[in-house]
Parts: C-alpha cells; sequence; structure tokens
C-alpha cells in the first residue's frame, strides 16, 4: 500500500510532494544584487528589510563573485533545502528515535513543506533547519551555535520562533538564550555599523501592509484558522489538552501572523515550537503505552493528509503550482 511504504520511508513525501504541487521562486532579483555586495546597502529602500536576513547573501557572496549570482543561488538555496531535509529527519531520529516515521510525517503534516518549496529565495530552510538542530542536539556548543544561526537567517522570525520554543519549554533556555543573543549582537553590528548606513526595516515595510493583513483576517476567518496548521490540526486534536503555555503562545503566533500579509508563512515558521509541543506530547503518551501497543489509527491517515496542503497570502489561497509551471514550458497563458 503507498501510505505504508510512505511510514517506512516518510521522506518520500518531499520528492511526491513537489511532483503534485511545483515550485515558486520569490527574491531572486534580490539574492543576485546582495549576494554580489552583502556589506553594500540595497539601492531599493523598499527592500532594504532583506539584509535583516544576511546569512544567505553573506554565504552566496564568495560563489557569485567566482561562478555567478545563478549558480549562487542553486548552490546556497539548494543547499539550505538539502540542509533542511538533513535536519528534519536528524531532528525525528534523535528526539523520537522510537517513532522516528511518524514523528516525521506529523511534522510534515503542518505548512512546513509547501512554505518551504513555494517561497524559494527566502532564508526559511535555513530558519526551520537550525532550528531542529537545536531542538535536537546534545552539545551545548552546538545549541548555542544553531540559535545563533536561526537569528542570522531571519532577524525577526528568528528571535520571534526562539522566544516561543523558550517559553514552551521544547529548546534549552541557557543555550538558546546565549546564542539568540549573539546572532542578535551580529545582526544589528551588520545593519548599523557594517552597513554604510541604516535599512529600511521589515517593521516599516509591514505597517505599510498592516490594513490589508487585517482586512483579510476579517474577511476569511475560517481559512486563516484551518491554515495556521493544516492538517496538523488531527495532531493537535490527538494531543488535547494543551497546556495554558501552549494555548497562549498559539494565540500569540496567530495575532503575530494576522499583521501578515504571508500568514500560513508566518504561523508556521514562528509556530514550529508549537508544533513539536504537540508531537512531545503525543510521542511521550505512545511511550507510556509501551512500544507494544498498536499506534492511534488516525497515524495511518498521515501519508495521505500530508498531501492536502495551502497557504494564504492576504485573502488569496495557493496550493499547487503545477498548472502555472507547465504553461510556462508550454508558454501558454492561462489567463487568456
Amino acid at each position: 500500500m503507498p501510505g505504508e511504504r510512505i511510514r517506512r520511508f516518510p521522506l518520500l513525501v518531499l520528492p511526491l510532494f513537489l511532483l503534485c504541487y511545483g515550485y515558486g521562486t520569490i527574491d531572486v532579483a534580490d539574492f543576485y544584487r546582495l549576494s554580489a555586495a552583502p556589506f553594500d546597502l540595497n539601492t531599493d529602500p523598499g527592500r532594504q528589510f532583506l539584509q535583516s536576513s544576511p546569512l544567505p547573501y553573506i554565504l552566496g557572496f564568495p560563489v557569485t563573485r567566482t561562478l555567478g549570482p545563478t549558480v549562487s543561488f542553486l548552490i546556497v538555496i539548494g543547499g539550505g533545502l538539502l540542509l533542511f531535509a538533513g535536519a528534519l529527519y536528524r531532528f525525528a531520529a534523535t528526539r523520537y528515535p522510537n517513532y522516528r516515521n511518524d514523528a516525521l510525517l506529523m511534522l510534515l503534516a503542518t505548512p512546513l513543506w509547501i512554505v518551504m518549496t513555494q517561497y524559494i529565495g527566502k532564508s526559511d530552510p535555513f530558519i526551520i533547519a537550525f532550528a531542529l538542530l537545536l531542538a535536537s542536539a546534545s552539545h551545548p556548543l552546538v545549541q548555542v551555535a544553531s540559535a545563533c544561526l536561526v537569528v542570522l537567517s531571519h532577524f525577526e522570525i528568528g528571535l520571534l520562533m526562539l522566544a516561543s520554543a523558550i517559553f514552551l519549554r521544547v529548546v534549552p533556555l541557557r543555550t538558546a538564550m546565549t546564542g539568540a543573543t549573539i546572532g542578535a549582537v551580529l545582526v544589528l553590528a551588520y545593519l548599523y555599523f557594517v552597513l554604510p548606513s541604516p535599512p529600511q526595516s521589515r517593521t516599516d515595510v509591514g505597517m505599510l501592509l498592516l490594513r490589508e493583513s487585517l482586512a483579510a483576517v476579517a474577511a476569511t476567518p475560517i481559512l486563516h484558522l484551518i491554515f495556521t496548521f493544516g492538517p496538523f490540526w488531527l495532531c493537535v486534536v490527538a494531543a488535547w489538552p494543551l497546556d495554558w503555555k501552549w494555548i497562549v503562545a498559539c494565540g500569540a503566533t496567530a495575532v503575530l501572523a494576522s499583521a501578515t500579509v504571508d500568514f500560513t508563512r508566518v504561523f508556521t515558521l514562528v509556530g514550529l515550537p508549537l508544533a513539536i509541543a504537540v508531537i512531545d506530547r503525543v510521542m511521550a503518551a505512545r511511550a507510556a503505552a509501551g512500544d507494544a501497543a498498536r499506534p492511534p489509527a488516525w497515524v495511518s491517515a498521515l501519508p495521505i493528509l500530508v498531501f492536502f496542503q495551502a497557504h494564504l497570502i492576504g485573502q488569496y489561497v495557493y496550493d499547487s503550482r503545477v498548472p502555472e509551471l507547465l504553461s510556462r514550458l508550454l508558454d501558454y497563458d492561462l489567463r487568456r
């Protein structure tokens, strides 16, 4: 059965999902420009906020200088996606050794992979990869380095994600705070001392889109609720009741995401600790029941549910880009 095969080899979801949903790129021209000159201020004020996510551009700098921006984009962003896949597997294998495959499918039941593949060009794979390494590493120095790299990958989302993870106790307090502090200092030093002048912040851009974001939530509140977790809501129900900290963190994450246009992406990234806390609870209950106990019946549905994903941007719902990609290949305009 295909479902059982996926349960045995859950990473099959990644290529199969790509076949069903395709991919989307974003900020490619910005990557070309910033990786060629990461220590200069972006000449477009409306795009300067991207420099508060400096890691991909600094990684791409030597490659862009030697092999060109296109190759650099493929290596850096493609490498980030491979790092994400490796960190995902290591996280599940280390944190839930007896239930690795089911835990991995639970995490993929969130909109995580659609966010990774529909925003290719963002630093999202690095944020998630280093957050998963932080949650699965045992050595304090690796934990500190991982937390630092989360913030270097995205200043605002990285700090918010780590704050949520610390609040929910899914990462070690001292090393996570130490790494977050080091990362924040490095990003601020880059923005205010390395660059010729401070760039326009993400907050400035966000305020311009705030009314649009809130209008979208008011127009489609149920869709916004559903596309916070997507199929992962089944796992949340299975783990219920969850403690007050989880409810507070979930509410705060939803409010934060509601103030942004790319709602699902922000909720998925900042809300990663929420998903980890749910998986922790489910797997702890299974461990308490004993390895001889049969897995819950809903687990057998996960290999199918992971393929039912969508993401919200404003009032628009996006899922598969395969028709769009095919139309480009065939040079056919779907809008005619």
